[in-house]
């Protein structure tokens, strides 16, 4: 579907979901950005379960921009 026939409100994923493959110890960067109106919410999973980003285990970091 073109951007132009997307109906309006509907959300748009600019970048989706990559697979990494990172060793145990190392730190990951995953990226996403979706726009629409209302803005959409994201949310992350981990072997098909919520990721919980509010825990302060300083293992997990959401970033806005």
């Amino acid at each position: 579907m073109k951007k132009d026939q997307i109906p309006h409100g509907f959300p748009t994923i600019d970048m989706g979901p990559q697979l990494k493959v990172v060793e145990r110890t190392r730190t990951a960067t995953m990226l996403c950005a979706a726009s629409g109106n209302p803005d959409p919410e994201i949310f992350w999973f981990k072997d098909f379960l919520p990721v919980d980003i509010s825990s302060t285990n300083g293992r997990i970091k959401q970033l806005r921009s």
